[in-house]
């Protein structure tokens, strides 16, 4: 389903008319949008929010800033946006809009004065600095497998944000993509591999889910439970009224999530960042990150790949012998007991209750056979021998099975003692 990009942009359009800043910033924020091309779709609708803020941060109208305004506004703006991606973000963009704004005032005769008082402005503007500096940070800003199970668990009281969490990691979609989502965009195959499709900056991409089989029942019981998943053009994620799902209502959706889940404050974004950085660490290479991402880049999906240590290191531990068996986590889990398939988060298994966890599994096997064996009487345990053996002759004079038969002469051996220990007991 295409981003319905119109109707945000006139949203912010009408958020900038109520802002409190001047109304000069107001007209000049507006013909920066709408005159400047390279800005279009979703990043339009960005500039518009980002630049409101920065007015209302100035205090003051951009053509009235001084050379020492510059440094101030800064530290200002970095208050409000702490989290480094986003104060780049925002000073990237205020350095395209002043720049814009001082080449259409350059060859004005009307605008000369204007543009010669500006020029000290335009010359502190243009040595913000915009990189990526805090690299280590920005890896620890990175969800692990851990935190991401936490949050599913967390969210598998409702069938919505279960889904919800399960396929923003899993198709790691940006937001907006994601929101803009329809039914008809997911589709299950009989094998029960989940493909799905988003549109976004970058364009329209069809890939089959990077999941374990327990994605499929995940969106066939939300789909079981969408008031219009008969409608392929319907919005796929809706939110507690029953309306399309929006970035806002996702993000608030996604704080009181990881409130619950006891997990640092997660954005939309994060599932993106987290899902392309755990395929890297799984051996997904450059190019296959930047096609299920949607890169136009292969740089942006290097970033990933350079980020992870885990092939790094396994590759040392080949070599050497010295390799450290893991457990997988976001994987389905697999009873031992009844065989049944459960979701990566559970802890018993939905059909038999068992636990899934295998060593306290096998604590409890323990605990039992200990008191089955200190319950059980010697004389009893050899009474019991002696049944199983008539029982087994008795199965084979009668042509039962080759293993009954092939069980006899094991059966006629003198009984053991008292065994020390039983190995294990039904529980």
């Amino acid at each position: 389903m295409p981003p319905n990009w119109p109707k945000q942009v006139e949203r912010q359009f009408e958020l900038l008319e109520q802002a409190d800043t001047t109304p000069w910033n107001k007209a000049v924020i507006r013909w920066f949008v709408e005159h400047y091309k390279p800005v279009s779709g979703n990043r339009k609708d960005k500039y518009l929010r980002y630049l409101r803020e920065m007015a209302v941060l100035l205090g003051k109208s951009f053509n009235e800033m001084a050379k020492e305004d510059v440094g101030s506004f800064l530290q200002r703006l970095e208050g409000r946006f702490p989290e480094e991606w986003t104060f780049v973000d925002c000073k990237t963009m205020f350095k395209t809009f002043f720049r814009f704004y001082m080449e259409d005032i350059a060859d004005r005769e009307d605008r000369k004065d204007e543009y010669v008082r500006l020029a000290p402005v335009l010359k502190a503007v243009g040595k913000i600095q915009t990189g990526y500096r805090k690299h280590k940070q920005k890896k620890l800003m990175i969800l692990t497998e851990e935190e991401v199970e936490k949050m599913l668990r967390a969210a598998s009281n409702t069938r919505r944000e279960l889904a919800i969490v399960t396929f923003l990691y899993h198709t790691a979609a940006r937001p907006s993509e994601f929101v803009d989502m329809a039914v008809g965009d997911v589709q299950i195959s009989g094998g029960g591999t989940v493909y799905f499709t988003v549109a976004g900056k970058t364009g329209t991409r069809k890939l089959p889910l990077a999941a374990d089989e327990t994605a499929a029942p995940t969106l066939v019981n939300w789909l079981n439970q969408h008031p219009t998943a008969s409608d392929k053009e319907a919005p796929l994620w809706l939110n507690s009224r029953g309306e399309k799902l929006s970035r806002i209502a996702l993000g608030n959706m996604l704080s009181r999530l990881s409130q619950r889940a006891r997990v640092r404050r997660v954005q939309p974004k994060s599932f993106r960042k987290a899902k392309l950085s755990h395929m890297a660490d799984d051996g997904y290479n450059a190019y296959q990150i930047k096609k299920y991402a949607g890169h136009t880049k292969i740089e942006t999906a290097m970033f990933y790949v350079e980020l992870s240590q885990k092939g790094f290191e396994e590759a040392i531990r080949d070599k050497y012998g010295r390799q450290e068996k893991k457990e997988a986590l976001l994987r389905a889990k697999r009873c031992w007991k009844c065989g049944s398939t459960n979701r990566c988060f559970d802890r018993r298994c939905t059909e038999c209750g068992s636990t899934l966890d295998m060593e306290e599994a096998s604590r409890e096997l323990q605990v039992r056979s200990d008191v089955i064996a200190s319950a059980m009487p010697e004389d009893m345990l050899e009474r019991l021998a002696e049944l199983v053996a008539a029982k087994l002759r008795q199965d084979a004079n009668n042509g039962g099975s080759d293993a009954a038969q092939g069980l006899v002469g094991q059966a006629s051996a003198p009984p053991l003692r008292r065994p020390p220990r039983i190995a294990a007991a039904s529980p």
